[in-house]
C-alpha cells in the first residue's frame, strides 16, 4: 500500500535533517529517479511580487501606463530578490547532501533540473508573442490597405545588426562559461559571465539609442507601433539577460555557483540564445527584407 509505506518512511528521502524541502526528479519516459530537486522554502517574496503584479494589471485597466511600468519594474526586482535565495544558494541547498539516495545528487549539482523545463516552456510562449509581432509587421509592410509603406525600414540596416552581434558575443561568452563548467574548469568563469553582462549592457544601450533616434511615429502609424513594440521587446530581453549574467558572476564570486554547482548558468544560457536569435531574426526581417522588396520593385 503506497500511502502507508510512504508514511512509514520506507522509500527515498524519509528524513530531512538538513532542513531542505526535497522531491525526486525522474526521467519522463522511464520514471527512473535522476536527481533530488530542492524546492524554495518559506518566503514572503512571492506574495509581495504577486501584489505588485496585481497592481500592474489594475493600473493597465486604468490606463495609467507610466505607473504600470514602474509597478512592473518593482515586481521584477522583487522576483529577482526571491530568485537570489533559490537555486544553489545556501538557504535553498543548505550543506552538502550526505543522506541522499545512492547515485543521486541535488539538481543544482547537476546540469539538469526543473529550471530547464521552466525556461524552455517560457521561451516557447515568448517565441509565440515574437512570431505574432513579425507576422503583424509583415502584413503591415506588404498587403495592408490604404497606405504606402516606406521605401526602406526606418530602423536602418546596421544599428540592429550591431545590436544582434553584441548579443551574439554575450551568448558566446555564456556558452564558453557553460562549456568550462562541463569540463570541470572554474578558471575564468566569473570573467566570462561578466563579459556577457558587459555585451548585454552595450546591446541594451544600443536599443535605447535606436528607440530615441529612429524616425518612428507609433501613435500615428500601426507599422511604426509594431516596430517600436518589437524594439521594446528586445530591450526588455537584453536587459534581463544582462541582469542574469551579472547576478551569475556575483554568485560565482560568492561561491554559490561553480564546478560543484554548475546548474544555473545552463538555464541562463537558454535565455541568452533566445534573445540573440530574436534580435537576429528582427534584423533579417525588419531591416534586410525591405531592401529586398525595394530591389524587386526596381
Amino acid at each position: 500500500n503506497l500511502p502507508h509505506t510512504i508514511a512509514a518512511g520506507q522509500h527515498a528521502l524519509p528524513r530531512a535533517h538538513h532542513g531542505r524541502r526535497e522531491t525526486l526528479g525522474s526521467a519522463p519516459v522511464t520514471g527512473r529517479p535522476r536527481e533530488v530537486i530542492h524546492l524554495p522554502g518559506n518566503s514572503w517574496w512571492p506574495l509581495i511580487a504577486g501584489l505588485w503584479l496585481a497592481l500592474v494589471c489594475i493600473l493597465l485597466l486604468l490606463k495609467a501606463y507610466g505607473f504600470a511600468a514602474g509597478a512592473a519594474l518593482a515586481a521584477v526586482v522583487v522576483l529577482l530578490r526571491w530568485s537570489w535565495e533559490n537555486g544553489a544558494h545556501p538557504a535553498a541547498a543548505a550543506g552538502e547532501a550526505h543522506d541522499l539516495p545512492e547515485g543521486l545528487q541535488l539538481h543544482s549539482r547537476t546540469f539538469d533540473g526543473p529550471g530547464l523545463w521552466g525556461m524552455g516552456l517560457t521561451l516557447l510562449a515568448d517565441a509565440a508573442l515574437f512570431t505574432s509581432l513579425l507576422f503583424g509587421w509583415l502584413y503591415l509592410w506588404t498587403v495592408a490597405p490604404h497606405w504606402e509603406p516606406p521605401a526602406q525600414s526606418p530602423l536602418g540596416v546596421w544599428p540592429l545588426a550591431a545590436i544582434a552581434l553584441g548579443l551574439g558575443a554575450g551568448t558566446w561568452c555564456m556558452q564558453r562559461a557553460v562549456a568550462g563548467l562541463k569540463a570541470a574548469r572554474a578558471t575564468g568563469l566569473a570573467a566570462r559571465l561578466g563579459a556577457a553582462a558587459a555585451f548585454g549592457a552595450c546591446a541594451s544601450a544600443g536599443l535605447v539609442a535606436l528607440l530615441a533616434m529612429a524616425p518612428l511615429e507609433p501613435t500615428r502609424l500601426a507599422h511604426d507601433a509594431v516596430l517600436t513594440f518589437t524594439l521594446y521587446f528586445l530591450l526588455a530581453h537584453a536587459a534581463v539577460a544582462t541582469v542574469l549574467a551579472t547576478l551569475q558572476a556575483w554568485r560565482v564570486h560568492l561561491g554559490y555557483v561553480g564546478v560543484h554547482a554548475p546548474y544555473e548558468p545552463v538555464v541562463v544560457a537558454l535565455w541568452w540564445r533566445f534573445t540573440t536569435g530574436a534580435a537576429a531574426v528582427a534584423w533579417l526581417v525588419m531591416a534586410l527584407l525591405p531592401l529586398a522588396f525595394r530591389a524587386g520593385a526596381v
